[in-house]
């Protein structure tokens, strides 16, 4: 088999492209040209059997779950903290971070606390 010529990484090949015919094996299924052709909807899959670019018998497309999941409207998350304080202390953020060296005391890891009302560290 011959290679091709490479560019970079990559080969490219002399092919000879029919556009009336598709290589596949003869099976018309609807939901399975759904499933090759990455969840096309089914008048997508209509317009190209009205193309003649694929064989399809079927019209009605059965629902596909992971067709579905895509089209779901999805929520933003809301803020458990929708305001910031009034008052200072009244909530503070805490974080631990760790390091890889220590530090001269031998600590490896430093807390830093903000105040959400006046912002201060």
């Amino acid at each position: 088999m011959a290679k091709g010529k490479k560019i970079g990484s990559l080969y490219t090949i002399q092919a000879n492209l029919i556009k009336q015919y598709i290589n596949a094996i003869d099976d018309s299924s609807i939901n399975l040209w759904h499933m090759r052709l990455g969840h096309l909807s089914d008048k997508e899959l209509e317009t190209l059997a009205r193309k003649n670019l694929l064989p399809l018998k079927e019209k009605k497309l059965k629902e596909c779950s992971h067709y579905l999941i895509g089209k779901q409207h999805r929520f933003s998350f809301h803020n458990s903290f929708p305001h910031i304080k009034s008052n200072v202390l009244d909530l503070v953020h805490a974080d631990i971070c760790c390091m890889d060296a220590r530090i001269l005391g031998g600590a490896s890891y430093f807390v830093t606390s903000i105040d959400d009302c006046s912002r201060k560290v």
